[in-house]
This record gives structure tokens, sequence and C-alpha cells, in this order.
């Protein structure tokens, strides 16, 4: 609205004390806003830390869908949620639940010797024979009633829900990368980014580290090799050259100790400073600053076919640095659970990308390089 009003002006010519009324009066009343509402939420968390104000919630089932339940509305005291429970018949699964309070048919006497104001149900709706009666006792008795389905062991991903007539539409919910105006700015905080660090760090670099890769070794300064890269398609990705000419670059991964790495290449690597010319990938649209790492074509036909929703990751570009590399996953996967470690993370961040995530992860790397990281080999 402020802005409304000063496009107004503008177009107005409207100058002079009443506009200056109008802009302070705007301001003033812009922060006493932005002040009432983080004092009542501050407010609001000291009373209901003093279990005022509390919503009493029973949760219906005790599988994986009901312990993430309770963590959401138990990890935040100002949601105000107090949940007295859990109702299920599966009486194995119940053992692991402090907070059990018996098979489903205790749940109308529980409720008259206490006070329920929401139900959530998060049993499975194909063998949903008690969602009818629990609905219509919740109905009956003035309670909300919440139905959660529990796709996860079903549908690994983030899922969106639309109504064709009355009829409920579920949907895989759309990357936000998905849309073309993040796809827009994306790709030009990478080109800002990139041509930053070009022109300021390249000239000098370059001479640096090409006359000491040249002094120990025999070969080229930059290392090209085939990586995968947005949907399955190959690109030629640059690195400096940290080993020396070997058969094995293209399928086996640098691993610790080495011996095909050269004294500088190590220096390159601890340093992440190897990766450096593939700014060069970004300001092609090869790559992105961050994303998920491109890995060699020889791993991707391995793992697409061993980790489930491994090829998901290219659904964006490649990146220089990634989520999965500042929480860890970075460098030699030895083990499978490393690389799906690393899916894991790469297909959260798909699923969850912002430009503020983007900055959270460059600064984290910039942080990781100095302190140094266990992996970096």
């Amino acid at each position: 609205h402020f802005l409304l009003i000063m496009v107004s002006f503008a177009i107005l010519e409207i100058t002079g004390t009443f506009l200056w009324f109008v802009l302070m009066f705007s301001i003033v009343m812009c922060l006493m806003l932005i002040g009432w509402r983080v004092s009542l939420r501050l407010l609001l968390r000291g009373y209901r830390k003093k279990g005022r104000n509390l919503i009493n919630v029973v949760i219906i089932g005790t599988g994986d869908t009901a312990k993430y339940i309770y963590e959401e509305m138990t990890s935040d005291v100002s949601a105000g949620f107090r949940v007295l429970g859990f109702f299920s018949n599966d009486l194995k699964a119940s053992r692991s639940f402090k907070n059990y309070l018996g098979r489903l048919d205790k749940l109308p006497k529980f409720f008259v010797e206490n006070r329920i104001d929401e139900i959530y149900y998060t049993l499975p709706i194909t063998t949903g024979e008690h969602l009818r009666p629990i609905a219509s006792f919740a109905k009956e008795h003035m309670i909300n009633f919440f139905v959660i389905p529990d796709f996860s062991r079903i549908l690994k991903r983030k899922i969106d829900m639309a109504f064709l007539g009355n009829v409920p539409l579920f949907k895989y919910a759309s990357e936000p990368l998905a849309k073309k105006n993040n796809r827009f700015t994306k790709r030009i905080c990478d080109i800002i980014f990139s041509s930053l660090v070009i022109i300021l760090t390249y000239p000098l670099l370059f001479m640096i580290v090409g006359l000491l890769i040249k002094l120990t070794s025999p070969g080229p300064i930059i290392f090209k090799q085939e990586r995968t890269g947005l949907r399955g398609g190959n690109f030629a990705c640059y690195k400096f050259r940290t080993m020396r000419k070997n058969e094995e670059a293209d399928s086996l991964q640098a691993t610790k100790n080495d011996k095909r790495i050269t004294p500088i290449g190590a220096f390159l690597r601890k340093t992440n400073l190897d990766e450096m010319p593939q700014f060069i990938n970004v300001i092609k649209g090869d790559m992105s600053v961050v994303g998920p790492r491109p890995h060699m074509t020889a791993h991707t036909d391995e793992y697409s076919q061993r980790i489930d929703r491994y090829m998901f990751r290219h659904m964006v570009k490649p990146g220089i640095t990634g989520w999965a590399q500042v929480n860890g996953f970075r460098g030699e996967t030895a083990e499978l659970a490393d690389m799906e470690g690393r899916v894991e993370h790469d297909v959260w961040y798909i699923e969850n990308w912002s430009v503020l995530l983007d900055i959270n992860i460059i600064i984290r790397t910039v942080w990781n390089t100095i302190r140094g990281e266990k992996k970096a080999y």
C-alpha cells in the first residue's frame, strides 16, 4: 500500500510537506505494526510456556507419521499444542511410545475424563475401518478432526492437494526451480557472482596455480572430464589438474593418501581451489554456483540403478558446492550409505530451494574451507 501511495504521488506530482507527512506516517505505522506482532508473539509464547491457552491434542496411530506429527507439535511451545497421547490397536508399535493411552475403543472413556480439542488420524486410509466411527465421534462431540494420509512409503516427495469437484486429488508438489521466475533469478545470481569471481581472482590465480602445476608434473593445467548435468545430459566439467595422468581418472574416485595426487594437487583439493575453473562452467550455463555436485558418468550409471531417486538430483543444474557438501557428504563415497546420504541432501535442496538457502550454503562453504574439512582429499 505504501508503494502504491508513493507511485500515485509521483504520478500526481504531489510534493512538499504533505508528502513528507505521509512518508513519515507510513514508516512509523509500519514499525508499530512489526513491533505489535513481535510483542504479541513473545507474550503468547510466555503465556503458553505456563501451560495456558493450549490446544489439547490426541493422535490416532503409532507409526512414523504419528511420530513426525508429535515432534512438529512439541518442537515449538508457541505453537500452542499439548499432545495428551496416542491411541492405537498396534500394541507392538505402541511399546515405544511413553504416552500411549490405549486401544481405540478407550477413546470415548478418555474423552469423558479429559478435554480434547483436536484429533489427528494418522492410520493408513487403505485399512481405515476406524476412520468413519472416529470421525463421527469427533463431530458428535464438537472436536476438530484431521486426517493425515501417509504417503511416505509410496510417494517419497512432497504432495500438493487439489480438488476436482468434490473429489480430492493428490499430486507431486512442484519444486521451486520448476518455476521460470525462480530459474531466472538463480541464473542472474549465478552470472553476477561468477563474473565477480572471474574478474577479481582469475588473472593472478591462473598464473600462479598454472605455473605450479606445470612445474610439479607433466600435463595440462586444466583437467576436463565428462560429468552428468541437467536432465541427465553430459558436459565437460573443468578443474585444475590435481593428479598425474592415469587411466582410472574417469572411473576411480580420489581416496585418502591417493598416490595419483600431486603435491600441489593435494593443496588445491584441501582448499577447494581445484574447483575454481568451474565458474567458467557456470557462465557457460552448464552449472550453477550452488546445486548437487556433478558425478562422473560411470558413477551415474552405477548409482542410478542402486539408489532410489538418484536421477531426481539432475532436475536442476549441478553446482560448484551444495547442501550435501556443507553437511559433510563430500569427497569419496566408499560406502553406499555415503552416496545415499548425499542424494538425500541433494533432493532436500531441490525441494526447498531459495535464494537465502544458496547464500547460506556459499557462506558455509567458505567457512568450511577456512577451517578445513576431513574429507577434502
